[in-house]
């Protein structure tokens, strides 16, 4: 500041109520779905391995994570419907792109399981196989996916039950991709200190060359 001033501080409340959400516009299915029609085009922002296990037809996939960085690969002339698993991941999106001048609407609720399974990609055999896996046989109305509460946005508090709902799908992703990676750092280890025993041992064989080489040295020439 050039000058004397006072400092002011938005509350958490104040600031959601004053800028965040006169920038995010929530549309239902069918809403989603008229507009659809007319042009827009569906964004989803979960994770891939979220995405490629269901998603709405035709929609293109740009996780939450990568928002700030891929925006300008979006057209400014579109308008996008945003949509994840419970609708929280998308308002944030929503924020973001709203802020770089693009036209956007969160479906609102998500991607639930009262969409049309075709809709989805999906068969009745892979969304009751989905929803067995991940909810058990009694979760025929809950969402997709649990909120993702890993992501750090200003908003109300979770409730504790939503934490223990997190998507069990991207759990064991995650557990597989952390055991692969485990398996391969293990076998790189193993590598590295058979190579550092090598080096070890390369070391000694030079070593006692050295010290021959020296001896020999000494006595053919002998010190004066």
């Amino acid at each position: 500041m050039l000058t004397d001033g006072n400092l002011m501080r938005l509350s958490k409340d104040n600031f959601l109520e004053l800028l965040k959400k006169p920038l995010v516009h929530y549309v239902n299915y069918d809403q989603a779905c008229a507009m659809i029609r007319e042009g827009a085009t569906w964004l989803d922002v979960r994770l891939g391995e979220e995405y490629a296990n269901y998603s709405l037809n035709d929609s293109i996939n740009l996780p939450l994570v990568e928002i700030r960085d891929q925006a300008a690969e979006l057209f400014s002339n579109r308008t996008y419907i945003i949509c994840c698993d419970t609708g929280r991941r998308s308002a944030a999106a929503a924020f973001l792109l709203s802020q770089r001048g693009f036209e956007v609407f969160v479906l609102e609720n998500g991607l639930r399981w009262d969409i049309p399974l075709a809709d989805l990609g999906m068969t009745e055999e892979s969304h009751s196989a989905t929803v067995s896996t991940e909810y058990g046989t009694d979760a025929a109305l809950k969402p997709c996916v649990a909120v993702d509460a890993s992501y750090d946005w200003p908003s109300e508090a979770e409730p504790v039950r939503e934490t223990a709902d997190k998507d069990a799908g991207t759990i064991r992703a995650t557990l597989a991709r952390l055991e692969t990676e485990m398996a391969n750092y293990t076998k790189k280890t193993a590598q590295a200190e058979a190579a550092a025993n090598e080096a070890r041992m390369a070391r000694g064989v030079l070593q006692e060359q050295l010290q021959a080489l020296a001896s020999l040295v000494h006595r053919k020439f002998p010190e004066e």
